[in-house]
């Protein structure tokens, strides 16, 4: 697998977990906007979901030194493969709190793929 293989899988991977993960609690899935997702109405609450792997540091797991799963292929480094899963959970959160405490408004989380490659 080349470097662009892998980078594209690694997004369309952490993309499909998100549509799968969203809608089982309660949230409606909008694949023609550049969000994920929207709840309600006025005022609008959004949440940032990066999702997206850096060019050049794909690492084997468990390795205490620098090994590539594909040399010069895209890998997670700065906690980008943990924002997207974080940013969902607060969106759920906050669809729940909106419901519970009766809050009007909108919760969109906004799916950002590719943002650290320029």
């Amino acid at each position: 697998m080349n470097k662009t293989n892998l980078s594209t899988l690694l997004s369309l991977t952490a993309i499909a977990c998100l549509i799968l993960v969203l809608p089982c609690a309660g949230v409606q899935i909008s694949r023609e906007k550049q969000h994920v997702m929207d709840w309600l109405s006025k005022p609008v609450i959004g949440i940032l979901a990066e999702y997206d792997a850096l060019p050049m540091i794909s690492q084997k797991g468990r390795v205490p030194k620098q090994e590539p799963l594909v040399t010069g292929a895209s890998g997670n480094g700065c906690g980008h493969n943990l924002m997207g899963t974080a940013a969902s959970a607060t969106a759920i959160a906050v669809k729940r709190a909106m419901e519970k405490h009766g809050i009007k408004g909108t919760a969109k989380l906004l799916g950002a793929n590719g943002g650290s490659i320029g």
